[in-house]
């Protein structure tokens, strides 16, 4: 069934794709504002929070019972590029997850919220020093990317948001929060008529605001390797390559060659390290953005065994760009994938974030069987393409650990 779209007035952008043997809704609302949006750093993360705290029409107490006596799950998340704001319910509840989710854009950022919620963040942060991986990729980032904004890390620092001000959060959402800028999207069972008229309903109070084309700054990549100290019993190596963009013609090539390679079971990261006794996880993955992509990777061993894993990373990294992706490999990682792609389907929630994110990123809007036909269409030739067009030759490296 092909996907609905419509645009209203206020340039409020809606999208949605039935599912018929799903029992479920699932509704997002979707801003198109990230971590590389963010003047004040933090401040996308920090608005994200600070949206469930209340606003001019709810109170944090009506939006927690709303959503609850709905039965719905609700949550939200920001990336470098997007902000989602996320429920799911029955289908009976859609004008009401509606009206809950679109009255949250005019949130109250009470200075008292704003103290409490800084500290709730800020012990966030704190966590992530029991992750050592996350403060690898965290470091790697930073050198890899540079000065470039998606060097920066989505949650902020524990500076940038101790100095967090209701003005920092005001200004974030009056650049960014208005309808021209915003995706409604359903999937599952529901009613498409009525999520227009809701829409434009519960829509109009709201700012809306033609914002200018992002520039977005020149980038080179950067390689190497770079040792860094922690206090951890294992080191975690993270890597970072040059990619492609989200709308590249080979971003889906060489996503499946990251998988191929670096997928957490049958990879061959999986089995020249983790299946050797090397390490302990190997991985590597891609990802496109708006205007660049990059291939992300990560290992955890032992200190005694670095050295030997990052001879091996080097050795099938180039492997792969030298002598290219097998077609049976090819075909083994396109079954995988197309039987992630039934599950997901199932779910409505499951399917809902991939279907928002290419539309926003790619201006992307298909079907699921156009998906799997397109999965189905990559050719050796492009995957290897993909390899060879890359940075992982060159990629920057840091590791972690004592």
């Amino acid at each position: 069934m092909k996907p609905f779209f419509a645009q209203l007035p206020n340039g409020l952008q809606i999208i949605a794709q039935a599912l018929p043997e799903a029992k479920s809704l699932a509704l997002s609302l979707t801003v198109r504002s990230g971590a590389r949006h963010d003047q004040q750093l933090g401040a996308a993360h920090f608005l994200e929070h600070m949206l469930f705290k209340g606003s001019e029409q709810f109170s944090a107490l009506e939006l927690s019972q709303g959503f609850d006596v709905l039965g719905a799950h609700a949550n939200a998340f920001t990336s470098h590029e997007l902000t989602t704001y996320t429920a799911s319910a029955l289908p009976s509840t859609q004008s009401r997850l509606t009206e809950l989710l679109l009255g949250m854009m005019q949130p109250r950022l009470d200075s008292e919220d704003v103290a409490i919620e800084k500290n709730v963040i800020l012990e966030e942060i704190e966590l992530y020093k029991d992750d050592p991986m996350s403060l690898a990729l965290e470091s790697s980032a930073e050198h890899y990317f540079g000065g470039h904004p998606l060097g920066r890390p989505v949650i902020g620092t524990k500076t940038s948001v101790a100095q967090m001000q209701p003005s920092h959060l005001q200004s974030h959402f009056a650049r960014h929060y208005s309808t021209d800028q915003m995706i409604l999207a359903a999937c599952g069972v529901f009613d498409w008529q009525r999520l227009l008229e809701d829409a434009e309903r519960f829509s109009s109070v709201l700012p809306k605001q033609v914002l200018s084309e992002p520039i977005y700054p020149a980038f080179v990549p950067r390689s190497g390797l770079i040792l860094k100290k922690h206090d951890t019993t294992h080191h975690h190596i993270s890597l970072i390559a040059s990619g492609y963009p989200a709308n590249h013609p080979l971003e889906l090539a060489a996503a499946i060659a990251a998988r191929i390679i670096g997928d957490s079971e049958n990879s061959r990261l999986s089995w020249a390290l983790v299946h050797q006794g090397l390490a302990l996880s190997a991985s590597l993955e891609h990802e496109g953005h708006t205007d660049l992509g990059a291939f992300y990777g990560g290992i955890e061993c032992s200190p005694e065994q670095s050295q030997a894993c990052l001879e091996v990373l080097q050795a099938e990294l180039s492997r792969a760009r030298e002598q290219g992706i097998t077609a049976q490999e090819l075909s083994r990682m396109k079954r995988k994938l197309e039987v992630g792609l039934a599950m997901r389907l199932e779910t409505p929630s499951a399917w809902i974030g991939a279907f928002v994110e290419d539309f926003a990123l790619q201006n992307d809007l298909r079907e699921p069987k156009e998906v799997l036909e397109q999965l189905r269409l990559v050719r050796l030739e492009e995957v290897n393409a993909a390899l060879f067009g890359s940075g992982l030759a060159q990629p920057l490296v840091v590791v972690l650990g004592q």
